[in-house]
């Protein structure tokens, strides 16, 4: 038996996706400039799957993949780092490993307390609205400097 005999149908999620930010303050007072995070390039394309709601969402968890690899990893980054904010189905069987972990594997995952279906368009509508108020919250904090 071979791992296509046992192949499971993949369905598509909705996710959160943004993408790394190309540069961003470093340093003593934002003094030097830094391109992208130190695990993801700059305009990395994340999903983001969770983030610590007792620090209000400052660090939120994403799925991606690395630098100088084409493996997806789980990360927690600032989400002052991350732009272009929008909802996504997500097809990568890759990806939707690492974020069925998360959201299913006894972590929780935000916005799924009462969630039946990651697929449907309920859900992409709150995930919407979640996506611009981080992105609301996120240029604003850019905007005030480092």
């Amino acid at each position: 038996m071979t791992d296509l005999d046992t192949a499971v149908e993949v369905r598509p999620v909705w996710s959160i996706v943004a993408n790394v930010v190309d540069e961003r303050p470093y340093g003593p007072g934002g003094a030097e400039r830094r391109r992208g995070l130190k695990l993801f390039r700059p305009g990395a394309k994340v999903y983001v799957v969770d983030g610590f709601d007792g620090m209000g969402y400052e660090t939120v968890t994403v799925v991606g993949q690395v630098r100088k690899s084409s493996r997806f990893s789980t990360v927690h980054v600032p989400a002052k780092h991350l732009t272009n904010w929008r909802v996504r189905l997500v097809y990568s069987p890759a990806a939707l490993r690492q974020i069925a972990e998360i959201r299913w594997g006894g972590r929780g995952g935000f916005w799924l307390r009462d969630v039946a279906d990651t697929g449907a368009g309920s859900f992409r509508d709150a995930l919407l609205a979640v996506a611009e108020r981080f992105r609301e919250w996120t240029e604003a904090e850019r905007a005030d400097g480092p």
